[in-house]
């Protein structure tokens, strides 16, 4: 047989039986879409994660995916009641600006993150030379919630726990899309959502404007109004980050979130009928900060997420700071709302239709807006949702997610609503 031949069919032959033998060293992957749009190409199964979007806390404690965190950002320091399955796991950094050290020495294949919290510059471009995939999620956005949970179910492995999440989370969703679709556009109850801070809002397109609109109301600031927030300088802050406290990427997805401040006049020309609050005062966050100032490195602390559990206590009682539930703190921060002068000219203020919300990141900023969206129409539409009973409710909710050691303290005030 013609030499040339044999050669042929034996360089066939190696390669077929090549392909028949299991590469070892073979990677398989995965290509996701992540909340940015942006594909990824992920190792599959991812081993190792580290999450730094605070956001995301709650989905992966309810996915049961928490054996492959290595690595958490300080801010669930902040809520000691929840997450007790996550909450002793290595600190990587504050989920702002993340210790790129701290990370690469943890080794994780994937790293999670939010675009609304990331403000280091660079942040992709540094995860990715040191052979970490960093995938964007957001998770209190309705815009990219399912593929958020679907693509976390990936990275955990735990794809068909994630879609029995989305089952229950759209229960709680259609529940009320279908009590409100049937409201003509003209007699949607008028809202204006103070968040943060006093004059703060948000506009189209942002979460927030997405959930007052599914709980069948109409955003007095959605499509125009106010100014753009504007991030306060590195020199207020002792940092000396170009364009603000985050610099460019901070005042970037400020920006994208549609963040405004609004004057006392336009409240009052715009008349809301329902306020809600989730503001922290001005006198409140002066302290927390004149309280940071004192302390030596402090600040730095902080960014770099090198906080102790005792420094996060005392921080967290010093600058009356309550992330968590409660009763004091939300009576309080009505009670501020209320008395403001622009406020008592408006309908929400002469009917007392103002409810107010933890400034926290468990109801409307995290994957419990679903529960957060329950609470929303019912302030809205109490004759529509008077067998709504938002305490079993929000209970059954917690069970499901297991989050949190006990159902406990107070989410909304007054707390009326939440009874039959």
């Amino acid at each position: 047989m013609n030499r040339k031949i044999v050669g042929a069919m034996l360089a066939f032959m190696i390669v077929c039986t090549m392909l028949l033998v299991p590469q070892a060293d073979a990677q398989k992957t995965v290509t996701i879409t992540d909340s940015l749009g942006r594909e990824v190409e992920i190792p599959y199964p991812v081993e190792r994660v580290v999450n730094m979007n605070t956001f995301a806390n709650e989905a992966i404690a309810a996915l049961g995916g928490e054996d492959k965190v290595v690595g958490v950002d300080l801010s669930i320091k902040f809520f000691p009641e929840f997450y007790p399955t996550l909450r002793d796991k290595p600190v990587v950094g504050f989920h702002h600006f993340p210790s790129y050290e701290k990370i690469i020495e943890v080794d994780p294949d994937v790293v999670i993150y939010s675009s609304e919290l990331m403000w280091s510059p660079g942040f992709e471009e540094i995860m990715e030379k040191a052979g970490i995939k960093p995938v964007c999620t957001s998770f209190w956005d309705p815009e990219t919630y399912d593929r958020d949970v679907r693509n976390l179910g990936i990275i955990l492995g735990k794809e068909k726990r994630a879609e029995e999440y989305l089952d229950f989370a759209h229960s709680y969703i259609n529940m009320v899309e279908e009590r409100v679709k049937d409201i003509p556009p003209d007699e949607r109850v008028k809202v204006y959502w103070e968040v943060m801070f006093t004059d703060m809002t948000m506009g189209k397109p942002s979460p927030l404007n997405s959930l007052i609109e599914m709980a069948g109301g109409r955003n007095i600031f959605s499509e125009t109004g106010g100014a753009s927030f504007a991030m306060p300088t590195g020199a207020e802050f002792g940092t000396t980050a170009s364009g603000g406290f985050g610099g460019e990427k901070a005042k970037g997805a400020i920006s994208a979130m549609s963040i405004r401040m609004v004057s006392s006049e336009e409240i009052i020309e715009r008349n809301p009928e329902v306020i809600i609050g989730q503001s922290m005062s001005m006198k409140s966050m002066m302290k927390s900060f004149s309280w940071m100032m004192k302390k030596p490195g402090m600040m730095r602390k902080i960014l770099n997420g090198e906080l102790s559990e005792e420094e996060v206590k005392e921080m967290l009682k010093e600058t009356e700071m309550r992330f968590a539930a409660d009763i004091g703190a939300l009576r309080d921060m009505r009670e501020g709302i209320m008395n403001r002068s622009e406020i008592k000219a408006t309908d929400a203020g002469i009917n007392g239709r103002v409810y107010v919300f933890p400034v926290s990141m468990h109801l409307f900023f995290s994957p419990s807006w679903p529960m957060g969206l329950c609470y929303l129409a019912k302030a809205l539409y109490p004759d529509r949702f008077e067998d709504f009973d938002l305490e079993d409710l929000h209970a059954e909710w917690l069970k499901k997610q297991d989050v949190l050691e006990g159902y406990k303290g107070t989410w909304v005030y007054p707390q009326e609503i939440k009874e039959k």
